[in-house]
């Protein structure tokens, strides 16, 4: 069994009509404070990953690094962790495509990532369970999904069950 904790990243300042300013983009204090509640709601349910597959846009970093902060159990406890740039505004495709890739034999991995592609990815693998809220998968949206595979080169939306889902 397989654990994937499939995020959207917290709330940003509001864009710029640049493509890498947009990459750029910071949480804002409400996005901050909105990681730190998705950490202490892991922590609270014993979610922790393993290895994080990130976007390595700003604002992804600075979500997983609230996250994080909050639900690390131990000072000298570490999570393996990959930032890609090709994972900024990926398909629902091309974030299955990374996992299967990426996240090796990991038994938990946090997947984050933006809209419209973690939205349509959770509509997917949740099996409708999102269909009225898809395109309102709001900011820093943990969905909590179990594969039932061995290896994450074997993940497929047919095999997985939504466990859970929070929104800070």
């Amino acid at each position: 069994m397989k654990t994937l904790y499939l995020l959207r990243h917290a709330h940003a300042a509001p864009s710029s009509a640049e493509r890498d300013a947009d990459h750029a983009r910071q949480l804002t204090e409400e996005g901050e404070a909105a990681a730190v509640r998705v950490g202490a709601y892991m922590k609270a349910h014993d979610y922790f990953p393993d290895f994080i597959l990130s976007s390595s846009a700003v604002r992804t970093l600075q979500t997983v690094r609230g996250i994080m902060g909050r639900l690390l159990r131990d000072p000298g406890q570490q999570t393996s962790s990959h930032f890609d740039r090709s994972l900024y505004l990926a398909t629902p495709d091309a974030l299955i495509e990374s996992l299967r890739h990426n996240a090796n034999d990991a038994p938990r991995v946090m997947l984050m990532g933006h809209n419209p592609g973690v939205a349509e990815l959770a509509l997917t693998l949740s099996s409708g369970a999102f269909a009225d809220h898809a395109m309102d998968y709001s900011p820093a949206t943990l969905s909590v999904f179990v594969a039932n595979i061995n290896a994450w080169e074997d993940f497929d939306p047919a095999h997985v069950k939504l466990e859970a889902v929070y929104q800070p």
